[in-house]
């Protein structure tokens, strides 16, 4: 008797690599909506010179304990206010100064406040 060797073709199995690609897939897709980030616009202070005299001018010291707008301390909870009570809807420009030990965080925090108010301009100012 002769044994004849048959060679069985194995068939490939692309459903676990389709499951695997529809996974991929939608991974990515889902991330990359998450991505975007907000945009504040921000300006350098230079000169007083650039600013028109007719904008209030409003300074806003930030620390890590306390926040001060125009030399008067006033609560991360009430800031919005107290801006929009001294621009009175008119165009202002508030000018930022940190002190060194300001977190990041805090510094997003201010400026997702500010950023909703209407005809306000942000200028960051930092020590040298």
């Amino acid at each position: 008797m002769e044994h004849r060797s048959y060679k069985v073709k194995k068939r490939l199995a692309l459903t676990s690599l389709i499951d695997i690609i529809f996974l991929l897939l939608l991974f990515l897709m889902l991330t990359s909506t998450f991505s975007k980030f907000s945009e504040i616009e921000l300006g350098v202070a230079t000169t007083a010179a650039k600013n028109k005299v007719s904008e209030k001018i409003l300074f806003l010291r930030v620390s890590a304990v306390r926040i001060d707008l125009n030399s008067g301390e006033v609560e991360m909870n009430s800031l919005a206010k107290s801006i929009e009570s001294f621009t009175q809807n008119t165009k202002a420009s508030l000018v930022i100064s940190m002190d060194q030990d300001v977190t990041s965080q805090r510094l997003v925090d201010i400026l997702g406040i500010v950023a909703n108010i209407e005809g306000l301009s942000v200028n960051l100012i930092g020590s040298s």
